[in-house]
Order: C-alpha cells, then structure tokens, then sequence
C-alpha cells in the first residue's frame, strides 16, 4: 500500500510489497516440462492436482526481489546499486513494465523511455531509419512528431549512412548510440537506464551524461543502474541499495553508497566496482595529433604525441604519461603564453585542469616564427578506466583571469587498467591525493 505520508500528486514511481520469484532448471528438457505444462489448460480435479505437483517438482525456485517498497518522487534522481545478482535490472524492468511482479504492485505518473537490454524493441532486418519510426509511434509519437525530431535523433547518434542499414550491421556501440538518441529525443517524464551506456566509446559516453544532465534539470525523473559510485554520486539524489534481492537501503546518496563500499564486500566488491577496461587501443609509433589552425591565433599546439616506445596512450594506475607537445608562432614577433591541459571521465565530469600559470612557471616565449616543444609529465593517479584529454594556450590578464587562445579540442581515449583481481587499488574513489600518515606516540608533544 502507499505510504501515507507520500504526495501522490508529485509521485513519479511507486513500488508496493514487489517480489519477483523464478524458476530456475537443470536443463533445456525439465525448463520445456515446465514451460509446457504452465502453458496448457489446466485440467480439474485429480489431474489439476498431479500436473501441479509435476509443475512444481520441476528446477527450484530463485527469489530475485523479495518484498520491496518505496516511493519515487516527480524530478529526483535515483541510483539502483548492489552486487551483479542483487536484483536491480530487475526492479527497473518491472518497473518500465516489461515484466510482471510475481507479488506486489507498481504505479507509474508520466510518460517512460527505458533503456534496457541492448537493442530491445530493435528489429535487425529493419533500418535505423525505419526502427526509429517504428519505436516512436509505438510510445506515442505522431509521425509528423517523428519526422520533426529525426534530425536531432540522426545527429545525437552520429553513425554517419549507416542510419539506412539494418541494424543486424550494428556494432553494440553504433546500435546503444541509436537506441540512446531515440529514447532521450523524446523528452521522457521518467528516464529508465540499466548500464547500456557502458557499451559506447568515451566521447559517446560524455555526450550521454551531458544529456542526462540536461535532462535533470529539466524536472526528469531519472532511475539510474551503475557500478560506478562516481557517477551515481555526481548524477544521483538518492540511491537504491539491493542486497540479495532486499531493500538494504534507500536515501540520500553518500549514506548510501558508503553503506555499500562498508558491507558489499571487499574482494568481490572490488571486482564489481572496477569496470573491466575495453581492449586498448593501440596507438602506431609515427601516430601525431595534428592540431586544427585557428583564425587569428599568433601561438598554436602544432601537434601532440605520447614520449616512448610503444607509443600507447594507456598505462596502468600509477604510472606516469608523458606527452610530447609542439608549439609554434606564426608571426614575425616575438609571442608569450602559457600552456594547459585538462582530463574528463567517461562522465564528461572535469578532473584535472592545470597549467603552467597555475603551478607558478613563467609564459613560454617563442620569437617570431619559432617552433618550441614542450614536455608534460601526467602522473596516473585516477581510477581505472577511459579519460580524454584536451591542451591549449592561453594568456593571463591584469584581473588573473584566463583567456584562451588556442585549443586542441578533446582527444583519446586514454585507457587507464589495474587488475584487481591480483592486488587491492592504492585507493578509492575517482582519484588518489598524495595523503601522508605518520604514527605518533600519546607521550610525544
């Protein structure tokens, strides 16, 4: 039952005693026994009785949520967390209604876009051009409506002419990118996002979590299935903590996730918590970004490339990368600036942005004409996964203020990896500080 002190006018979701029980077997034939003897009429009397008990010596059951009830109210964010097999995806298919509860019930206020398995709702025989249509007059859209907003879906996606290919020619990545831009085009009331985002590249990544912003602020209602603490803290008001297919906890987010790094477990709790990183991308020794010229910058970055041998923008947590920079003055005098560099997450949440004013260094001067290269020295103390980065130069005015002059754009990825399954993380969170400890007598002053 709702709660009494619930206001059902601001109530976006509402799940009531919800349980979710099914039923496990040991092999393709007993689940076939037991499909089939589900699906048939059921006789009366005698026979009832036999093919129930039948039905019921077949596999065992497998309690996947066990009585959960809480209240999610218009415009909050909500982080659904716990362990793999806790139960999270699925509470957020029983909520978006695309199974049924076993016990308990659910209310829904406003209109869904759930993004749930990869590709469900997708015929692969069919374009992207014609899923598009398809999947939008089935939520509701007219086909005028569609027809209005299919050029912002095409370029939020940015798979180029692959738009009119069927889908079974997708990669994962170019078919969440479609799937994504479709769902968030159609400005939901109630957001639903089981971890797809997982799938695309760091960039897509930054767009996504840009739009989900976006989105937020707009009054959506947002339920959100990570692994990441660090986006769940960034996006989330609140979270969902499942243990074992029980409501460990709900409220506000820090309580929360800091219940789960204390009692989830540490050695399985790593593996969760630490994505496993996508295959690195390989960088060839002679690759150099070549930066864009911009109108009416005297100094630019010329290019940028990685110091070493192998030449990979990768490394492991700790290490440190060295990039190798270029720059040059395009006119006849002399020119002086500082040089930047900034790094984001897969979340589009700034890290880091550091320059040769902030750590108190004089302006690099280059007389007219002047090529210069620089050496920058990124020590890796972030958490394992993808990051891109993005230089500049810029000057500093009589205020102290920052004014750019000239800007690579962001590139990468840069793919951080750590085997946690071998040995615990120097530390927790998106990044570690240089923090020192010393151990001190009571007797000592």
């Amino acid at each position: 039952m709702p709660s009494n002190h619930s206001n059902q006018g601001d109530l976006a979701v509402g799940v009531y005693r919800v349980g979710k029980t099914y039923r496990i077997y040991s092999s393709a034939w007993e689940r076939f026994q037991g499909h089939f003897l589900e699906a048939v009429p059921k006789p009366t009397g005698l026979l009832r009785k036999m093919a129930t008990n039948h039905v019921g010596s077949l596999g065992h059951e497998f309690e996947a949520l066990h009585d959960i009830t809480l209240e999610i109210q218009k415009g909050e964010s909500v982080g659904i967390i716990g362990r793999n097999g806790s139960g999270k995806s699925t509470l957020l298919q029983i909520i978006a209604g695309t199974r049924p509860p076993t016990t308990g019930s659910v209310q829904v206020h406003g209109r869904i876009a759930a993004i749930l398995e990869l590709g469900s709702g997708f015929k692969g025989d069919f374009t992207g051009r014609e899923n598009v249509f398809i999947n939008a007059l089935i939520l509701g859209l007219s086909r005028e409506e569609i027809e209005n907003k299919f050029p912002q879906i095409e370029a939020f996606a940015d798979i180029g002419s692959f738009i009119d290919q069927p889908v079974k020619t997708y990669s994962s990545g170019m078919l969440v990118r479609l799937v994504f831009a479709v769902q968030v085009a159609l400005d939901p009331e109630i957001l639903i996002v089981d971890e797809a985002l997982a799938v695309g590249d760091v960039f897509f990544q930054q767009k996504c979590a840009r739009r989900m912003q976006d989105l937020k602020e707009s009054g959506t209602t947002i339920l959100f299935v990570s692994h990441s603490m660090q986006v769940v803290r960034n996006l989330c008001e609140k979270v969902v903590y499942l243990k074992e297919g029980r409501l460990e906890y709900f409220g506000p987010t820090l309580k929360g996730t800091g219940l789960y790094f204390s009692t989830a477990g540490s050695r399985d709790n790593r593996r969760e918590l630490i994505e496993e990183p996508h295959e690195p991308k390989e960088i060839p020794k002679d690759t150099i970004w070549k930066c864009p010229m911009e109108n009416g910058a005297a100094s630019t970055v010329e290019w940028i490339r990685v110091a070493g041998e192998g030449r990979s923008l990768e490394g492991i947590v700790g290490d440190v990368l060295t990039l190798e920079v270029m720059l040059k003055n395009h006119e006849s005098e002399v020119d002086e600036c500082h040089f930047g560099f900034n790094i984001k997450n897969s979340f589009d949440q700034l890290l880091c942005s550091c320059s040769t004013h902030t750590k108190g260094l004089n302006p690099i001067k280059m007389e007219g004409g002047e090529s210069k290269w620089i050496r920058v020295d990124i020590p890796l103390n972030l958490e394992p996964g993808a990051y891109t980065l993005s230089c500049g130069l810029g000057k500093v005015d009589e205020n102290g203020q920052w004014m750019k002059i000239h800007g690579t754009g962001w590139f990468g990825p840069l793919q951080i990896h750590w085997n946690s399954r071998t040995a615990p993380l120097p530390f927790h969170g998106p990044f570690g500080l240089s923090i020192m400890f010393e151990e001190r007598s009571t007797t000592e002053a």
